[in-house]
């Protein structure tokens, strides 16, 4: 009863943890977004660094300003593209609503809406009043208020390079977290990237308009699982639809090969990839979005996958929590204690628990050095 009556308390505390984590993370989120996306960049860059201090053998301030310098120019040109595409969207946006209420007028006429006693001139004033210029310049303000953030982000992530790349002892857990997290963001990275030049070029080659932006959001919303894929592959849609120099061929082939070419990436390349370095389950990925989506919104979304699966690895190193770990992930989770300390000083080969194994498990050299 005193067990039950325990599991029963730690249970309520862990509960009230969670909550009250969660009010201060959503409460406090332009303090610690900065810093959590900073450790996740700065652990994506590392491999970088670390090439050019063992192989080019470069100072570690000089690696890290290498670094630095090469991300910052490549967001650099992403920003360019996004901006110029954007000012050109928004200048166009008379003509694409034009174009648009043209097409939704030759629907509505086709359909007998009629008989279901339907207005259709009020649905024309309806999509008239569309407030499509305003859409635009919201999405120019999010995006220099994105820029806002990276800034902050950029600054933190010199300093936790610089930390990184120095020789340090680090614990099991730790090493196994960063040696995880970092195998995930490299995958990602270059999936997101392969995946954004495929697409852009081949919305190019259809001649679709702003395919450059088209294949930058690709790379973006890739690292969102299972939705971004799906936003990505719908999202040129409405400028191929408003499109009125596009033949038919152009117009099939730039809607369906954005969807065809992730669904073969993710059932065939990126299982591939990723290997065991994420081993959350689907619906776990689809909750955690959802809930870091909540508390952080869209950044929240591309960290989620990340940041749970480094809590994952955390918890499943309590025995409290490991149940929660075991929830979580797709297999079931052990200590790393337990796994890296299978050899004990002076007895030969032993279980994770510490016994020693039978004469009947053990192998011949093992036998032999106990008889010497």
């Amino acid at each position: 009863m005193k067990i039950s009556e325990r599991r029963l308390q730690t249970i309520c505390l862990l509960t009230l943890t969670v909550i009250v984590c969660g009010i201060v993370l959503h409460l406090l989120q332009d303090v610690f977004m900065p810093f959590v996306l900073a450790v996740f960049f700065s652990l994506g860059l590392l491999p970088i660094v670390n090439f050019q201090k063992r192989i080019l053998h470069f100072p570690v301030v000089l690696a890290v300003v290498t670094t630095l310098s090469l991300t910052l120019l490549l967001f650099w040109l992403g920003g360019l593209i996004a901006t110029a595409s954007i000012e050109q969207l928004a200048q166009s946006a008379e003509i694409y609503e034009a174009h648009l209420i043209q097409v939704m007028e030759g629907l509505l006429k086709s359909l007998p809406l009629e008989r279901f006693h339907i207005d259709t001139e009020k649905l024309m004033q309806s999509l008239q009043n569309i407030p499509i210029e305003n859409v635009f310049l919201n999405m120019t303000n999010s995006l220099f208020h994105a820029l806002s953030l990276f800034l902050l982000t950029f600054v933190l992530t010199a300093f936790l390079l610089v930390l990184l790349s120095r020789e340090r002892q680090m614990s099991g857990v730790w090493d196994e977290i960063e040696s995880r997290v970092k195998r995930y963001l490299v995958a990602k990275v270059v999936v997101s990237v392969a995946a954004g030049l495929v697409v852009g070029l081949a919305l190019y080659f259809f001649g679709v308009r702003f395919a450059l932006l088209f294949g930058l959001l690709t790379g973006l919303l890739n690292f969102i699982p299972y939705l971004g894929p799906i936003i990505a592959s719908l999202l040129p849609w409405p400028i191929i639809l408003m499109a009125p120099d596009l033949s038919t061929a152009s117009t099939v082939l730039g809607m369906f090969f954005p969807g065809t070419f992730f669904f073969f990436v993710g059932n065939f390349i990126e299982p591939k990839v990723f290997g065991t370095s994420v081993q959350l389950e689907p619906l776990v990925v689809l909750l955690v979005c959802v809930f870091w989506g909540v508390l952080w919104g869209p950044m929240g979304i591309l960290l989620a996958v990340p940041i749970t699966s480094a809590l994952t690895l955390l918890s499943s190193q309590l025995e409290i929590t490991r149940p929660i770990a075991d929830l979580l992930t797709a297999q079931p989770s052990t200590s790393i204690a337990a796994t890296t300390n299978l050899t004990q000083p002076g007895n030969g080969i032993a279980k994770s628990n510490g016994a020693p194994l039978p004469e009947s498990e053990k192998s011949a050299s093992t036998r032999g050095r106990e008889e010497q």
